[in-house]
């Protein structure tokens, strides 16, 4: 008998016509139905809209494997699912490039401030002096996490001449990239020598509020540029909200995924 599978997020149509050309039998559903359906099927798949939780597999009935159509898997309860036997796996290099390339566009818009300016111009006004922004070239660009997407990131910001370090407490290696990223082990030091910050790592305790209001008035440059490219609550978003409002040192900007 051919595997059920359990389709309980938005995927992209060539995900969904790869299913059909599989002849594999599946059923799309909201993700609110997936505590009372999971049980009648084989696997499931998710991306970050549907919460696995423990109660979600309570009963899970003959359910053997459950696929993150992304790169977490912070959203699947994984104590519980491997207390029912049920393998969990994600698609960790599928987004690499795109998540990358996005990391830096958002870079590039800050540091030259394209979404005010925007604004500012629709708005009916032209006093272009005030956007004139900042050159990357030659900033130091602070990468936290060295995982696929932050290596990525780093090599393509070497290319456009900035200095780029590092942060990642799991990198053993005094250097990354064939030496060319420096590893720095103190958050407060890393914090202490970077223009720019961009984020890629994984939600969770261990990661909550990375950057918080004492490091961003007390630790970090003047005028630092915030990239989040991971979960929200890697950094103080209030704090945050708080120094982009005080305009004060150090006053960062910032943007999000």
């Amino acid at each position: 008998m051919a595997m059920r599978v359990l389709v309980a997020d938005k995927l992209a149509s060539e995900g969904l016509d790869y299913l059909k050309q599989s002849g594999m039998p599946f059923d799309v559903i909201d993700p609110k139905e997936l505590a009372a359906k999971i049980g009648g099927y084989d696997g499931l798949v998710v991306r970050s809209g549907a919460k696995v939780t423990a109660a979600v597999l309570e009963n899970p009935g003959n359910m053997k494997v459950i696929a993150r159509a992304g790169v977490g898997v912070d959203n699947i309860d994984l104590p519980s699912a491997t207390a029912k036997g049920i393998l969990v796996l994600n698609t960790a290099e599928a987004s690499t490039l795109s998540t990358a390339e996005h990391a830096l566009a958002l870079m590039m818009s800050l540091a030259r401030k394209i979404p005010a300016a925007d604004k500012h111009v629709k708005s009916g006004e032209w006093k272009r002096n005030n956007y004139q922004g900042t050159q990357l070239a030659g900033k130091t660009l602070g990468v936290v996490g060295l995982g696929r997407i932050g290596r990525t990131v780093a090599s393509r910001a070497i290319a456009m001449e900035m200095n780029v370090l590092g942060f990642d407490p799991f990198y053993s290696q005094p250097t990354a990239l064939d030496g060319r990223v420096k590893l720095v082990r103190d958050f407060d030091e890393f914090l202490s020598q970077i223009d720019v910050i961009t984020f890629h790592v994984p939600g969770g305790e261990g990661t909550k509020h990375l950057l918080n209001r004492e490091r961003l008035f007390g630790k970090c440059r003047p005028n630092l540029l915030v990239i989040n490219d991971a979960r929200g609550e890697v950094v103080d978003e209030m704090a945050l909200a708080e120094a982009l409002r005080k305009r004060r040192s150090p006053a960062p900007r910032s943007m999000f995924l």
